[in-house]
């Protein structure tokens, strides 16, 4: 009985280190996916943030998750954005 209670617990544990190892290996995965803007002195990207029927607070909270990149999508922060080229 005892040989049974100990490969249940070894095939628990196994389990375990497999499943923490694939869970952190997922949320590495997502960082590498990330886009980080090469920085040029000739090129510049300005965003402008326009918010209509929202309180100052609710302002400032969407300007520091914008600030922050505290989002997956763009779509998560507005409702519609513009794409200006003005060079």
């Amino acid at each position: 009985m005892s040989i049974v209670l100990e490969v249940i617990i070894y095939i628990i544990l196994v389990f375990g280190i497999i499943i923490t190892t694939i869970a952190f290996m997922e949320e590495g995965l997502k960082k590498n996916e990330r886009y980080i803007r090469v920085r040029r002195e000739d090129a510049k990207v300005i965003l402008t943030l326009k918010v209509e029927g929202m309180t100052k607070e609710d302002e400032l909270l969407i300007a520091d998750v914008i600030e922050q990149g505290k989002f997956e999508n763009v779509y998560d922060v507005v409702d519609e954005y513009t794409l200006e080229n003005n060079g």
